[in-house]
């Protein structure tokens, strides 16, 4: 447990400054400003009468590189690195959770859903995430929300922007990446749509915009509103539709890069500016209606897949589904691994795998084992040398035997390398295939 210290009569009396690195968040009608060990509070009715209501003692923590998110049940911090979950309760800040630091779902969306803490996407271990999780305050663990019915899913994306509206969300922007170099993130275009009560994924369209050149967005209602040197795009994923309007004055004050963002609550926006002369943080407050100008133009937000789409990927899907069932058929053995075109599922949740891991799996589940020629057919590069080919192939073949016994939770190895009975200088790749559905 952090224990906090909780002023009230003495410290009511003073207003307390905000800093331009602070985290900014509406709770239960009042404005949670959280710093470096503090956090400062005021009711809604007059936001900048901030008081210090909570002040951390003997610790290091450092709460604004925390999370914020707020349900009906609390106000939360999450450590960004993953596991820890921390409460607001009373006059103290405590740790609910039992779980670890796994550093799996950096960058991750943060959303709520029934007073329920999710997380979706998200990096870690040289690959994105493209499912949920979710915290369980009954064994206080994450746990992995699987979709059901649906056998079309997103690729693994983190910083995803979404809206929500009633048991939809829609996942767009993000960053995805490069199977050919695993250290480079590149913007994702794709557009998804996610069913609490179904649980299933569909794909809407393609964004038309790299939301990810935007510094400063505003979530409000189903919209986002995106800021960048001359115009504001509010955009309606729901309504495939963007405004553009004119930046005010205003607008131009914003503090942009920054953790203290910009709020919407109860038809008006909570705005942080920033004084050079007086350095020091300000919240002006502006109603909806007056804080966007007149539309200068209106455009979609995606492009709609057109009959011709959908042709094509029935066609796909048809002998994918054949192949599905044909495997299915002859496998009589539970709790095996069974591969998919995007990934693998195990015991009924789904795995995303690159492109070179899927390959490399499917070479190996058909012929039990491979010489270094064949795994370097695969992921070579025909513009590196072979040295830098072979480096590349090490470290496909290590992450992929890392994710297997982090899928199956063992110890032993899943995917050995020995040198050939025939020649010495030869490695052979073999897959424990008992593990897996053939």
């Amino acid at each position: 447990m952090i224990r906090v210290i909780l002023f009230f009569s003495f410290l009511s009396a003073f207003s307390q400054k905000m800093d331009i690195n602070d985290l900014s968040i509406i709770h239960n009608d009042s404005l949670y400003i959280i710093g470096t060990q503090s956090v400062l509070v005021s009711p809604i009715s007059d936001p900048n009468h901030l008081v210090l209501r909570y002040s951390l003692s003997q610790t290091s923590k450092e709460l604004r590189r925390y999370q914020p998110v707020s349900t009906g049940k609390g106000l939360y911090l999450l450590d960004p690195l993953g596991g820890e979950v921390l409460s607001f309760v009373k006059d103290s800040l405590d740790r609910i959770d039992k779980s670890f630091q796994h550093r799996m779902q950096i960058d991750a969306a943060v959303l709520t859903h029934n007073d329920t803490i999710f997380k979706y996407g998200g990096y870690g271990f040289w690959s994105m995430r493209n499912y949920f999780t979710y915290f369980d305050p009954i064994i206080r663990e994450w746990e992995v929300y699987p979709p059901l019915n649906t056998k079309k899913f997103p690729i693994g994306t983190a910083t995803n922007d979404y809206v929500k509206k009633g048991d939809n969300i829609i996942f767009f922007s993000g960053k995805k990446l490069n199977p050919n170099d695993l250290v480079e993130q590149t913007s994702s275009f794709q557009i998804w749509t996610f069913n609490f009560t179904n649980r299933r994924w569909n794909q809407v369209g393609t964004s038309t915009i790299d939301f990810n050149q935007f510094k400063l967005s505003i979530p409000f209602e189903d919209k986002i509103a995106y800021f960048d040197q001359k115009e504001i795009f509010v955009v309606s994923p729901f309504d495939n539709n963007i405004k553009v309007y004119a930046k005010n004055s205003l607008h131009q004050k914003l503090i942009e890069g920054s953790r203290l963002q910009p709020l919407f609550h109860d038809e008006v926006f909570y705005c942080f500016t920033y004084s050079n002369n007086l350095d020091e943080v300000n919240l002006l407050l502006r109603n909806k209606d007056e804080f966007f100008g007149p539309v200068i133009r209106e455009e979609q937000m995606y492009a709609t897949f057109s009959s011709y789409w959908y042709l094509s990927g029935l066609l796909l899907f048809i002998p994918v589904v054949f192949v599905f069932k044909w495997m299915k058929r002859y496998s009589k053995q539970k709790n095996r691994i069974h591969l998919t075109d995007s990934g693998v599922v195990f015991k009924n949740i789904f795995y995303g795998l690159s492109d070179h891991e899927i390959k490399i799996l499917n070479v190996l589940v058909a012929e039990g084992s491979v010489n270094t020629s064949k795994i370097l057919e695969i992921v070579e590069n025909p513009s590196h040398n072979y040295s830098h080919n072979m480096r590349t192939k090490n470290k496909v073949i290590g992450e992929l035997q890392y994710k297997l016994q982090t899928i199956l939770k063992i110890q032993e190895e899943v995917l050995s390398v020995q040198k050939s009975d025939e020649d010495k200088r030869i490695m052979i790749y073999r897959l424990d295939l008992r593990y897996f559905k053939r």
